[in-house]
């Protein structure tokens, strides 16, 4: 089982860590796990300069190699603060990259550029006590998920951080979320 995280915090040890760590410490021992810090990628955004659209590429190449990582993962992770009632930049420009994804879709009918389907994880913290945050990086995952054959199969949403940090209940929640999730991925795979 291949796991990529897209970590989307610039603080490494702050709850949106907090939450990942206790997830990754329920996933099966055997899982192969990459992590991507967006801040450390630092996509460049999309500019809409078309060449997508006519092409199964980006004129730009920074993401070539996170493409290449992306499309052999069978477990997609998502782990991102609350930014303004979104995703923060850098998370944000990635998810403007999967343009590319839509062109292949509506310009030349490729349905999935990645045909194998695989599962997504959204964890999410909000330091104000208010869903509407979650909802609108939720609605945004589910839509790229569409385009990107990736399923949404659990998330976690654990807002009011600035008052009241990850907690251990939180902690348990996500470790038995990944329990979960390996056992249901070993299953299908025996």
């Amino acid at each position: 089982m291949k796991v990529l995280v897209i970590f989307g915090s610039p603080h490494r040890s702050g709850n949106t860590k907090k939450l990942l760590n206790g997830f990754l410490s329920g996933l099966d021992r055997s899982a192969e796990i990459e992590t991507v810090s967006i801040f450390d990628l630092s996509p460049m955004p999309c500019d809409d300069c078309g060449y997508c659209k006519g092409a199964d590429a980006c004129r730009k190449k920074d993401l070539d190699g996170f493409f290449k990582s992306f499309g052999m993962a069978d477990i997609i992770v998502f782990a991102s603060p609350v930014y303004n009632f979104g995703m923060p930049a850098p998370l944000k420009a990635l998810f403007d990259r999967f343009q590319r994804f839509f062109n292949a879709r509506s310009e030349r009918g490729v349905m999935y550029s990645f045909m194998k389907e695989r599962k997504g994880v959204l964890l999410v913290t909000g330091g104000y006590d208010s869903r509407v945050g979650f909802d609108v990086i939720k609605k945004q995952c589910e839509r790229a998920f569409n385009l990107l054959n990736i399923t949404l199969v659990a998330d976690i949403f654990i807002p009011g951080t600035d008052e009241n940090p990850v907690g251990s209940l939180d902690l348990c929640k996500a470790k038995y979320l990944a329990g979960e999730l390996s056992k249901e991925f070993s299953k299908n795979d025996n």
